[in-house]
């Protein structure tokens, strides 16, 4: 299971918000940690936080703690295996507020059924999106790479690492664009 990348941002800023004014340069290493996704960098500033002499020894041991289960939190770590580019819980929150909408204690079976609708169709409505942004796209269709994950993944995995190859492949176009001065 992973945990929440912005969570762990959270509990950062909160066990060591005295470094804002400190250190705000370290400050910010601390807090970026969870999202640092060069491994060789992201132990760089881990060391770097550790040697700080700003750092108490309860926010050392708070951190070690962290780190221990960092496979579960850190981008760095959790870049080499596969999460459908899902870090954080924003997308269960959400739907949480739409269970709060028609949810109380005392709600009715038919009210449960209402929310249980309402967020099916908001997923449905999101799936048909980025479907339809990436069913337009024949040429995925003769890429051997994609051939090969849909032998082996659902359609909307797929789906979704067809988007991110694109998005890659317009970013390296764009690197070449702005190397030779066509920007």
């Amino acid at each position: 299971m992973v945990n929440c990348a912005w969570h762990i941002q959270r509990n950062l800023i909160k066990k060591l918000s005295h470094l804002s004014k400190a250190d705000k340069a370290l400050y910010n290493k601390v807090i970026s940690l969870p999202f640092i996704s060069r491994k060789s960098k992201f132990e760089d500033l881990v060391k770097e936080i550790k040697k700080s002499k700003l750092i108490t020894s309860n926010e050392k041991e708070y951190l070690e703690g962290l780190l221990i289960r960092k496979e579960k939190w850190a981008k760095s770590v959790l870049k080499d295996s596969f999460g459908g580019g899902v870090n954080t819980t924003s997308r269960v929150e959400g739907l949480h507020g739409i269970l709060r909408k028609y949810l109380t204690s005392k709600s009715s079976l038919q009210n449960v059924f209402y929310a249980f609708r309402e967020i099916e169709d908001i997923q449905i409505d999101k799936f048909e999106n980025e479907y339809i942004s990436i069913k337009d796209r024949a040429k995925a269709q003769n890429i051997k790479f994609i051939q090969e994950l849909k032998a082996k993944y659902p359609e909307y995995v797929v789906c979704k690492i067809i988007g991110k190859y694109f998005k890659a492949l317009n970013y390296d176009q764009t690197l070449e664009i702005r190397k030779n001065n066509q920007w």
